[in-house]
């Protein structure tokens, strides 16, 4: 039973089957419902999810449903629990239920354009296109989805610009930055390292240091003094390295699960180049830089901040550069980049009231339902807060659900720290209108965690319920709150089975693939069918070699190589 609040701000930890689709449709549909105004009152809501498949999934569920509540004949089974639930949480009668179900979904299909459920981006996108004369953009601007052709266009805009009588500066940059290639057994054609290099400046995590690197001068002195610095860095690093193997080895097979990692770890203390690094390609390997940037690993921050800086600091003095001929392309094409759209929008929000941003949207919106919230981003919920602070004051429902267990785009600047501290509002820097708005969302907000499972077989649920609680006490400190009200309580008729086999050393394929057809045998035989098995895999290599295993067996596989031309 889920406690009844009249507060504006809804927020609902909602783990993995636990009704949160449910739960946001029917917190959609009960705002819509009970306006009076229901036929129109739809585009006056908006449901922002994470994906164009999320945001597509929600719209079909929301007009089945109203359609099962309209014409009761063509209801199914989801519905008739929406429509127990409504009836439960509203004070509608069933003919009234169905006659503004009706009405309401005859003014959706009318005016489908106004059915406000998309993602954060395409909301955003639409903000940037009202106020795209206050941001000096052409009215007709291309969002560009593939960055990395855009940078690499830059990159030969650069190139092609060497020896020219107005580029001796960005000359000399090069020239010194090949030879430094050479001097350290590397390949003096450094474009693929400046490609990579330039991908941090579209990080939002970055940005305050690429506005530093912009407003500063860049000379041959400066350069030598990145070197020195750098050089400086790795021997601070050095002197620290056996504190932080001391800290990062408990976790070797917890965080650093793979074996690379777990070597790279312990080459800390044995590694000249502090396993970090190669002679020759990268300063990093791929890998383990994309760790770094999503703070993969758990060693303190500042030796993060210090490997990231040192792998920067040689390249730092082509940030400019790179910045400011990345602007006058997107300018001279009129594209803007996607991952602009959020700092673009905080410039449109800074120190500005909901009304204005109404005014220019042409309409205003009075209720906000966020989905995946654990994947938003530091700087789109800042831009948020304005709007959904302006119908919490007006105590309108608004509705968050989110589980910060599931987070999974920290690459993409997720940050499932803001979720945790709802309804406070996240604010590491200790800014004081932040602080001041966050008391308002206390005090107009309750959070709630959703524990019935109605979607895995009690065994399941059970054994998870026990595992992550025991894991959970080996998480860092500031872990520790994203597994808060874990347990889950098993509401599914289904029996389940868990069977786990821990090895030693890794099987042979041929063992391994024997006894993977052995178990989907034992499974078929219980009475699952084909389709009712997945087989998930650590890489796509491995997925592949028992796909083809099982395939010569005679059994039919759907997998990433089985749906193409070749395989078939």
């Amino acid at each position: 039973m889920l406690q009844e609040s009249s507060k504006a701000l809804r927020i609902y930890a909602a783990s993995a089957g636990s009704g949160k689709t449910h739960r946001l449709v029917l917190e959609y549909l009960k705002i819509l419902l009970t306006d009076a105004n229901f036929r129109q009152k739809f585009k006056h809501i908006v449901a922002m999810t994470f994906t164009n498949k999320a945001a597509n999934e929600m719209k079909e569920r929301i007009l089945q449903t109203l359609s099962g509540l309209a014409y009761p004949a063509s209801a199914n089974s989801k519905t008739s629990a929406l429509k127990a639930d409504l009836l439960k949480e509203t004070q509608l009668t069933e003919s009234q239920l169905q006659q503004r179900a009706a009405g309401s979904l005859q003014g959706i299909l009318h005016h489908y354009e106004d059915f406000n459920i998309s993602t954060i981006d395409k909301f955003n996108l639409r903000l940037i296109r009202s106020f795209s004369r206050d941001l000096d953009l052409p009215a007709d601007f291309e969002v560009v989805l593939n960055e990395k052709l855009i940078l690499d266009e830059v990159l030969d805009l650069l190139i092609a610009r060497l020896g020219q009588p107005d580029a001796q500066e960005l000359t000399n940059w090069m020239l010194a930055y090949a030879r430094t290639k050479v001097s350290e057994g590397e390949s003096w054609d450094f474009k693929k390292s400046l490609l990579q290099f330039s991908e941090v400046l579209g990080k939002e995590r970055n940005v305050k240091e690429v506005e530093q690197l912009i407003s500063g001068t860049y000379s041959p002195d400066a350069y030598a003094e990145f070197k020195t610095q750098a050089e400086q860095v790795k021997n601070d690093f050095l002197q620290r390295c056996q504190e932080v193997y001391a800290l990062a080895a408990p976790y070797k097979g917890l965080q650093f699960k793979t074996a690379t990692d777990q070597k790279r770890i312990d080459a800390l203390v044995e590694d000249p180049y502090w396993g970090l690094g190669k002679q020759k390609g990268p300063f990093y390997a791929p890998k383990f830089l994309a760790a770094l940037q999503e703070y993969h690993f758990d060693i303190p921050s500042h030796v993060n901040e210090a490997l990231l800086s040192l792998s920067a600091a040689f390249e730092q003095a082509f940030a400019a550069h790179l910045r400011i001929e990345t602007q006058a392309l997107m300018t001279a094409q009129q594209q803007i980049r996607i991952s602009e759209f959020n700092q673009l929008i905080s410039q449109l929000v800074k120190g500005e009231q909901a009304p204005y941003i109404y005014e220019r949207l042409g309409i205003r919106y009075e209720h906000f339902l966020l989905d995946e919230f654990q994947d938003t981003s530091r700087l789109q919920w800042v831009n948020m807060i304005p709007l959904v602070l302006e119908a919490i004051a007006y105590e309108r429902p608004n509705l968050i659900v989110g589980d910060a267990k599931q987070s999974i785009y920290r690459f993409n600047n997720g940050l499932a720290e803001q979720f945790v501290a709802l309804p406070s509002l996240y604010n590491p820097d200790n800014d004081s209108q932040i602080a001041s708005t966050s008391r308002r969302f206390e005090t107009s907000g309750f959070k709630q965690s959703l524990l019935d499972n109605y979607r895995s077989a009690a065994e399941i649920v059970q054994f998870n319920n026990q595992l992550f609680e025991r894991l959970a006490l080996s998480l860092p400190p500031q872990h520790q709150a994203f597994y808060e009200n874990l347990s889950q309580n098993p509401k599914s008729s289904k029996t389940g089975f868990i069977q786990i086999e821990s090895l030693v050393n890794e099987l042979p394929d041929a063992w391994l693939f024997e006894k993977i057809l052995g178990t989907i045998d034992d499974v078929l035989k219980d009475g699952y069918r084909p389709c009712d098995i997945c087989i998930l895999t650590e890489t796509n290599k491995k997925g592949n070699a028992i796909a083809l295993s099982l395939t010569q067996a005679g059994k039919q596989v759907v997998s990433q190589d089985s749906l193409l031309l070749y395989a078939n």
